[in-house]
């Protein structure tokens, strides 16, 4: 009986080595991403930190730097003021400003390219998963990743640009603070945890728990993500149960 669990252990001691060896692997591409972009800021601009984040942010991602300023101080009352539209911006994209408001408390004005770094790699690393869940090779589950984070900029620089319905896709993913630098890394993690539980559904309290968690931090991230989500959860949870949930309803509505 112990073969059998030297095997096991041997097996597991192996995997452990694998996962870290990609684990640093993403990192060390991460590294490089991160650095592309903000090596020549720093190289040839002597310009202080807040200068340099405000003027080599992508898109108009600076509008809500102040917005995670307020997070930061618990400023909460200019925090939800409304604007000339009777819109509360920041009540809107709470939960995509609260890490780099957290980030922006400790480590000042750097918790801004902390909070991107870690994003890079966080997006880097759930689309690895998931490609691994749906049994793609290690080169493929590392390659898509890097594929969809130049997807943008392969549209930018081409004339695919043209194409006003191919302009939706750099949308798929890219450094534009917080949507959807922040916000599209909780739907790709709804989707990861969806794959996960297609390979063995149980609709049990973890579960569930864990979706609601996803489902309200989006919520209060980008809502039009949560109306995909909450939709694409209904129909795959009655998809699994089939009749079953029609049957046992009064049991499984608990």
């Amino acid at each position: 009986m112990e073969l059998p669990r030297k095997n096991d252990e041997v097996k597991l001691i192996k995997m452990e080595k694998y996962i870290s060896k990609n684990i640093i692997l993403l990192v060390l591409i991460s590294t490089l991403i991160f650095a592309s972009k903000w090596f020549l800021s720093f190289y040839y601009f002597k310009d202080s930190i807040d200068i340099k984040i405000l003027f080599d942010t992508d898109g108009d991602g600076y509008f809500y730097y102040y917005y995670t300023k307020y997070i930061s101080d618990l400023n909460l009352l200019d925090l939800f003021t409304k604007n000339n539209e009777g819109k509360s911006i920041a009540g809107q994209a709470f939960f995509s400003l609260l890490p780099h408001a957290i980030l922006l408390k400790f480590f000042g004005f750097n918790g801004f390219l902390i909070g991107e770094f870690i994003c890079i790699f966080l997006f880097l690393l759930i689309v690895y998963k998931i490609c691994r869940l749906l049994n793609l090779s290690n080169f493929f589950s590392i390659s898509i990743p890097l594929f969809f984070f130049c997807v943008p900029l392969i549209i930018e620089i081409s004339f695919l640009n043209n194409f006003t319905l191919l302009q939706n896709f750099k949308q798929i993913y890219n450094l534009r603070y917080p949507n959807p630098m922040v916000s599209n890394l909780f739907l790709f993690l709804f989707i990861f945890f969806l794959l996960k539980m297609e390979k063995s559904y149980f609709l049990n309290y973890k579960n569930i728990a864990v979706f609601s968690i996803i489902l309200g931090i989006t919520f209060s991230a980008y809502f039009y993500y949560f109306i995909v989500q909450i939709i694409t959860l209904t129909i795959f949870i009655l998809y699994k149960e089939n009749k079953n949930f029609f049957f046992q309803f009064n049991k499984k509505i608990k």
